[in-house]
């Protein structure tokens, strides 16, 4: 079964031209950031998976566990529930050099994900700045930074061979235009968690992040890296057509909702955008292992996505018409009025899809 797995997600399979290659590193803005947050207790951020590297940072770091910057993140997380992808964007909003911490002068922070919500207001955010470069500097982390580099280079070594062969060349064929790589960072302090983030700097226009281990696999880790950068298409889209799915989504939500916020999605529009990626990932595994579509579809409607094996199903309707509809944005309109009709029998006739 491994072998079968690892076949799955061996893009180089893939047939077609290679529009880039995925090049990961480690960020000394992602690492001061997963450090002060496991610091803060904020769970996301305490699962990281090398144990080593957690003890590290729990020794280094313990005299500073009540530094203002401490208790102010304690603070923004129990108001305002500051955590996940707020924190993981918000690193290409400030730089670190000559020996500190300041705002990225390049993006307005007036375009910060997040912003009104999880981050308050921009002036909560620069106060967050001001005080992260005072903790950087008293707590000498270039020092731990630097001192860790043989650790990160292991980190960026293993998935940098992983991915060394990869051909993305669907990306153009079921989506369109060029694939164009993303930057992609390896934070050895996120654990399991993973995400996409927009990269005002990059040719891309996004990033990636991805947890940091010291043994990636094909089975654990192309799954994760096949999601991230299918939101760099999925979001455009499903922002375009989400007036037209509102009322629905909010139907069916509540029939959902206990089972969403547990996989960490948290709110309705949250909620059915995961939707819509995990079923456009599962087109990848259709175009080339059709064979572990169940598998995964299950995963999925167990998770609380019960009307995604119908989904994949009405995929095919797509794939019959290609002449009609050559990439997936010519059918959206289709997908928006299957997902309202399916939403009126999941939300009332209570049918398990």
């Amino acid at each position: 079964m491994r072998n079968i797995i690892c076949l799955v997600f061996l893009l180089v399979c893939v047939t077609g031209k290679c529009f880039g290659q995925l090049q990961p590193k480690v960020d000394e803005r992602i690492e001061l950031t997963g450090v002060v947050f496991r610091i803060a207790g904020v769970p996301e951020y305490t699962y990281g998976v090398i144990e080593e590297y957690n003890k590290d940072i729990d020794e280094y770091f313990q005299s500073y566990s009540h530094h203002d910057l401490i208790d102010y993140i304690i603070k923004l997380r129990n108001e305002d529930r500051l955590g996940y992808a707020a924190v993981a964007a918000s690193i290409g909003f400030i730089c670190i050099g000559n020996g500190k911490v300041s705002l990225n002068q390049h993006i307005p922070v007036s375009k910060l994900p997040g912003l009104g919500e999880q981050w308050r207001s921009e002036k909560v955010f620069r106060k967050y700045v001001e005080l992260l470069n005072d903790f950087y500097v008293k707590t000498n982390f270039q020092k731990f930074y630097n001192d860790h580099k043989p650790l990160y280079e292991k980190a960026e070594t293993c998935i940098n061979q992983l991915l060394a062969d990869f051909n993305f060349s669907w990306f153009s064929n079921f989506f369109g235009g060029d694939f164009i790589s993303p930057v992609m960072y390896v934070a050895l302090g996120n654990g399991p968690s993973n995400y996409y983030i927009m990269d005002y700097e990059s040719k891309a226009g996004y990033s990636i992040i991805i947890g940091g281990k010291l043994n990636y696999t094909y089975e654990t880790t192309l799954p994760m890296v096949i999601h991230e950068i299918c939101h760099n298409y999925t979001n455009p889209l499903f922002y375009k057509y989400w007036s037209k799915m509102e009322f629905s989504a909010n139907a069916i939500y509540d029939e959902i909702a206990d089972d969403m916020r547990e996989n960490a999605y948290g709110n309705v529009q949250e909620s059915l955008l995961e939707w819509l990626n995990n079923l456009f990932s599962i087109m990848y595994l259709r175009d080339n292992e059709p064979g572990l579509v169940d598998y995964i579809v299950g995963i999925l409607r167990d998770r609380g996505f019960i009307w995604m094996p119908r989904s994949v199903q009405f995929m095919e309707y797509f794939y019959q018409n290609r002449g009609q509809y050559p990439h997936i944005d010519s059918f959206m309109p289709q997908v928006v009025d299957f997902f309202n009709y399916t939403s009126s029998a999941v939300s009332y006739t209570h049918l398990t899809l």
